[in-house]
């Protein structure tokens, strides 16, 4: 088996183990620590997103406003250029989407119900709080494709298909007596890769107006579930913040 084999299923393995880890006193090395699942059923892999071109889960959910929500657009675009190289700036929107042929699509989107998305454990107290997410995301369509800009370089370096680029907001909905959590993510300075095994190991930066900054590391698949011929999605995502400990720490 190759490394990169070993690797993942090792990350899998931790990942999966963290809704049981014990943090005693609700302490942590970290100030604050999340972990959101999804565990989800459906008939068909288009069910696991929901296409939004209105952008009302940026409108509603996260209460931007046209500016705002311009704004964001641009941003993001702006990043994926300049870190991957992808100029999707001059495309015009068709319905939330937008297309550079043989290249790569961006589409505004969100997650569906469908998925079960759930916040697990915030700093060791267990929950169970629906999660919504959505925003702008990329994927890689075309063969031979290379990125540029600061990962790619001049030279470039080789996309692979379906590689995925994510940035947008999570909702966390504490209930009736509490406002939401509101969590902006972006692609870190890598893509979103598949793996032999089927899944998308991710990692974005996280800000937060309560939390500040930090990093959200995770796995993701969408694959057919044999027991009742349907389509099963898991995501297992840590959240920290702050996203890194210092080295010093990390040698106690």
């Amino acid at each position: 088996m190759k490394f990169c084999n070993i690797f993942t299923l090792s990350v899998l393995n931790i990942l999966l183990s963290l809704p049981v880890i014990s943090y005693g006193d609700n302490k942590t090395d970290y100030e604050n620590v999340m972990i959101l699942t999804s565990d989800g059923v459906f008939d068909e892999i288009n069910q696991a997103h929901t296409p939004d071109p209105n952008r009302n889960f940026l409108r509603d959910r996260i209460g931007l406003d046209d500016g705002e929500i311009k704004q964001f657009l641009k941003d993001t675009e702006n990043f994926y250029l300049s870190q991957f190289g992808l100029n999707f700036t001059n495309v015009p929107w068709e319905n939330g989407v937008k297309i550079i042929p043989d290249v790569a699509i961006m589409e505004i989107r969100n997650f569906s119900d469908l998925i079960n998305y759930r916040t697990k454990v915030i700093n060791g107290k267990r929950v169970n709080y629906p999660v919504e997410a959505g925003g702008v995301f990329v994927n890689i369509i075309g063969r031979n494709v290379l990125y540029h800009g600061q990962f790619g370089g001049e030279e470039g370096k080789p996309a692979f298909p379906f590689d995925e680029l994510a940035s947008g907001y999570y909702w966390i909905n504490q209930g009736h007596d509490k406002d939401p959590l509101i969590l902006q993510f972006r692609q870190s300075t890598v893509p979103t890769r598949l793996t032999f095994e089927g899944w998308k190991m991710f990692i974005s930066e996280i800000s937060s107006p309560i939390f500040g900054e930090g990093k959200s590391d995770g796995l993701e698949t969408i694959q057919q579930d044999k027991k009742n011929d349907r389509v099963r999605s898991i995501i297992r995502n840590v959240i920290t913040f702050p996203g890194r400990l210092p080295d010093s720490e990390l040698l106690l």
